[in-house]
C-alpha cells in the first residue's frame, strides 16, 4: 500500500515537472511571437533608400501605438497613432507617408521603437497583439529586403492595464514587466570575398551588421549606453577567432569588413578560411570602451550579394534577424510620457 502512494506521488511529481519543462514561459523577446513593444532595430532613410513599416493590430478593438525613432546620433522624434480593431498600418519613414501620416524620420540609419499606451498616451499599457515588418529599400542598386519587428509581451497584465510606471519599460521577463533581451545574439553568414556557383555564381561582398542595445534613454535629457561589442567567431571547420571587438553607444550598424579582418576570406588582408562561418556577439563592460556596461542585444544581418548568371551581374540583399540565446533581465526604455492638460477652471 505504500509502495502505491509513493509511487502516486511520483508520477504526480513527473507530470509536474513535465508540466514546468511544457508551459514554462519563454519570456525573451523574439521576432515570432506577437507583443506589447515592438523594436525595429534597421531603419535606413540614407540616400537613395526608404524603409516601408508595417505595424498590425490582431484584436477586435482599437488602441494608441507611440513610437520613437532614434537615428545613430541618438537624435530623437516620436508620434502616436491610433490603430482600429484588426487593421495594418503602413507608412514610409522617408516621406511619412501611409495609412496614417506620421513625420518624416530625420537622420540617414537608425532604430524604431512602438509600444502601446493609453488614450492619453501618458501611460504604457499592456496589448500582446502588436507585431510588424520593415521593407528596407535601395532604389540605386534596385534591391530589397524584409525582416520581422523583435517583440516583447507584457508578461501576466490583463489587456488594456499599465504596465509597470509610466515612461518606464522594464525588460527582465518579470511579471508585471516586459520581456527580457537575448544576452548575445547568433549570426550565420558568407565570408567576405567568397562566391558559390550552382544555377549562376553568387559572390558575396560583405554583411552589413545592425545591433540595438537593450538599455536605452529616450527622455529629452536622455543618458547614452555604452557597451562593447565581442565577436566569437567559427568558420566550417570549427576553428574559432576571437580579438574582435567595436565600441558602440545605444546601437550599431557597419560592414563585416570593417569590423575585423577576421571575416574576409583567405587574401592579402583577411584571415577567414572557409566560404561560411558563424559568429556570436555580446555586449559586455569593458575598459577599452570608457563607460561601457553588459547589455542585451536585439538585430539583424543583411548579406551584401552580387548574382551573376551568364555575363551579367545584378546586385542584391538577403537579411535575416539573429538568433537569440540567454536572458537579460536589466534592459529599460525610458520615455517622456505626455502630460494630461489642465482642467479649465470655472467659477
Amino acid at each position: 500500500m505504500k509502495k502505491s502512494i509513493l509511487a502516486v506521488f511520483v508520477a504526480i511529481a513527473m507530470v509536474a515537472g513535465v508540466g514546468g519543462v511544457v508551459f514554462a514561459a519563454q519570456n525573451v523577446a523574439n521576432v515570432s511571437q506577437k507583443g506589447s513593444l515592438l523594436v525595429f532595430p534597421k531603419i535606413d532613410i540614407s540616400e537613395g533608400k526608404d524603409t516601408l513599416v508595417s505595424i498590425s493590430n490582431d484584436y477586435y478593438r482599437p488602441v494608441a501605438v507611440k513610437c520613437i525613432w532614434v537615428d545613430a546620433d541618438q537624435e530623437i522624434a516620436d508620434f502616436v497613432f491610433e490603430i482600429t480593431k484588426n487593421q495594418p498600418v503602413c507608412f514610409s519613414a522617408a516621406t511619412g507617408e501611409g495609412t496614417v501620416d506620421v513625420p518624416p524620420f530625420d537622420g540617414p540609419v537608425g532604430e524604431l521603437k512602438c509600444f502601446a499606451v493609453n488614450d492619453n498616451a501618458d501611460q504604457q499599457i499592456s496589448w500582446n497583439h502588436l507585431y510588424g515588418t520593415a521593407k528596407v529599400i535601395d532604389f540605386l542598386d534596385e534591391t530589397a529586403y524584409e525582416y520581422n519587428s523583435w517583440n516583447f509581451i507584457a508578461r501576466g497584465v490583463k489587456r488594456g492595464n499599465p504596465v509597470g510606471n509610466a515612461g518606464d519599460l522594464i525588460l527582465s521577463g518579470n511579471r508585471g514587466e516586459y520581456d527580457g533581451c537575448p544576452s548575445y545574439l547568433l549570426f550565420n553568414f558568407r565570408s567576405v570575398g567568397s562566391s558559390v556557383e550552382s544555377v549562376g555564381v553568387v559572390d558575396f561582398n560583405d554583411t552589413d551588421l545592425t545591433v540595438a542595445l537593450c538599455k536605452e534613454d529616450l527622455t529629452q535629457d536622455r543618458e547614452p549606453t555604452h557597451t562593447k561589442l565581442k565577436f566569437d567567431i567559427w568558420d566550417e571547420n570549427e576553428v574559432k577567432y576571437t580579438g574582435a571587438w567595436v565600441c558602440a553607444k545605444c546601437w550599431f550598424e557597419d560592414l563585416l569588413s570593417n569590423i575585423s579582418d577576421k571575416f574576409i576570406i583567405t587574401s592579402a588582408c583577411g584571415d577567414f578560411h572557409t566560404n561560411c562561418g558563424r559568429f556570436r556577439v555580446k555586449g559586455i563592460a569593458s575598459s577599452v570602451c570608457p563607460g561601457s556596461e553588459a547589455t542585451g542585444l536585439v538585430g539583424l544581418s543583411a548579406e551584401l550579394m552580387t548574382i551573376i548568371n551568364g555575363d551579367e551581374g545584378s546586385p542584391a540583399a538577403a537579411a535575416c534577424t539573429a538568433n537569440g540565446a540567454g536572458k537579460s533581465t536589466n534592459g529599460y526604455v525610458l520615455w517622456d510620457p505626455q502630460e494630461e492638460p489642465p482642467e479649465m477652471i470655472t467659477r
